[in-house]
């Protein structure tokens, strides 16, 4: 079949989002199809710099079909496409569309072209964002509000989903939608990412741990803080771990906590990383901590593509139970779920994974079933064969 998939984004800012559009279509040209991806990146931006990132096959080609470049906060909140997004010049007429993570008007424009054609829709949703995590200029706009309908109301509009997690799914899935779990998917070779790692067992156990905003927002700020606090009430891991810090951390009071723990414990701040970096990090990496709030909304309804990747990576994760992380650690391989969301039940999990480091082998393994494009390509393939209008 022809695919016709729509990320509503733009490509060539690399963040989560555009690394699940990629190993989807890829999933899909796995399964022997065509795919024409369709991005608001204004026409002409060149690409190629994210299919060798992924390493996209052939199958799947890609699109620009945004407008060009706006200025002022307020123009660009919503982000819309422009009608030649939706219909290319050239472009033949798709068996199927896949819509991702799109705003009303998206949704109105790419709804009413498959029902003119008799397509199938399939919609992929990755998060629903709370009210309180939109800024106060996209709030002029009214945009939130919007926003907010379309999501309790986007059940009643569709047949067919892909969902990033349990909680999404059962949202989808409410007024009858078929919806299929599409956890976050990567591609990474375990053994090349984990060169650098020693298999001395006598040195300290490496964790990795996301950075810390001060925005109340801040979907990591668990992690970092009670792994800083751990430290501080339980001396002796101190000299059980080495602590890496990846991503931007402008707390003031959370940096000068480092500080004063870095004269005794062994924590590096790395700041911002390119993602091959993080990568790199991660790969070489003992275990990955992954706390998270679960009252929030954003985080409830989503799943961290961070804890996806460590895994396939062969890097077992720490986690809390928010979204299906409780599913996923089910299997022991794959690391621990943390009991309470406190100092005292992260430093439990700190211990024991100091103690019993996994086998990074069997952790890739384990996670190449769950979380790769092939892993995932003939459950895809299924829900799109089935898809009917």
């Amino acid at each position: 079949m022809r695919i016709r998939h729509y990320h509503g984004g733009i490509l060539s800012r690399f963040n989560p989002g555009v690394l699940r559009t990629a190993n989807v279509v890829k999933a899909l040209a796995l399964a022997g199809h065509q795919v024409d991806l369709i991005t608001a990146d204004p026409q002409g931006t060149d690409l190629r710099h994210v299919a060798e990132l992924v390493d996209l096959p052939p199958e799947v080609q890609i699109f620009c079909g945004g407008a060009a470049p706006r200025s002022g906060v307020l123009r660009k909140i919503p982000r819309r496409f422009r009608p030649s997004a939706v219909e290319p010049p050239g472009l033949p007429v798709p068996d199927r569309v896949i819509l991702f993570d799109p705003n009303p008007a998206t949704f109105r424009d790419v709804e009413n072209y498959c029902r003119q054609h008799g397509i199938p829709l399939v919609v992929d949703i990755d998060e629903w964002m709370g009210l309180a995590d939109f800024s106060f200029a996209s709030w002029l706009t009214l945009f939130p509000a919007q926003y907010e309908i379309f999501m309790r109301s986007l059940p009643r509009k569709i047949s067919y989903g892909l969902a990033i997690g349990e909680e999404m799914r059962s949202h989808l899935a409410s007024d009858g939608a078929e919806t299929l779990i599409v956890p976050p998917l990567h591609e990474h070779e375990p053994k090349k990412e984990a060169a650098a790692h020693s298999n001395n067992r006598v040195r300290r156990t490496r964790i990795v741990v996301p950075g810390r905003h001060k925005s109340r927002l801040a979907k990591d700020k668990e992690s970092l803080d009670l792994t800083l606090s751990a430290l501080e009430r339980y001396p002796e891991l101190k000299s059980l771990l080495e602590v890496d810090i990846v991503g931007g951390t402008d707390d003031p009071a959370v940096l000068e906590q480092m500080e004063a723990l870095g004269e005794t414990a062994s924590i590096r701040n790395h700041g911002r990383l390119e993602w091959q970096q993080t990568v790199r990090l991660v790969g070489g990496a003992d275990w990955l901590v992954a706390l998270r709030d679960p009252s929030m909304r954003r985080l409830k309804y989503g799943f961290p593509s961070k804890v996806t990747e460590a895994l396939v990576l062969g890097t077992p994760v720490i986690a809390n139970d928010y979204s299906d992380m409780r599913t996923v650690l089910a299997d022991p391989t794959l690391g621990y779920l943390v009991g309470e969301l406190t100092t005292d039940g992260l430093a439990d999990c700190l211990f024991a994974a100091a103690r019993h480091r996994r086998d990074r082998a069997e952790v890739a393994r384990a996670a190449a079933r769950l979380f790769t494009p092939e892993g995932m390509s003939d459950s895809i393939n299924a829900l799109l064969k089935k898809a009917q209008v």
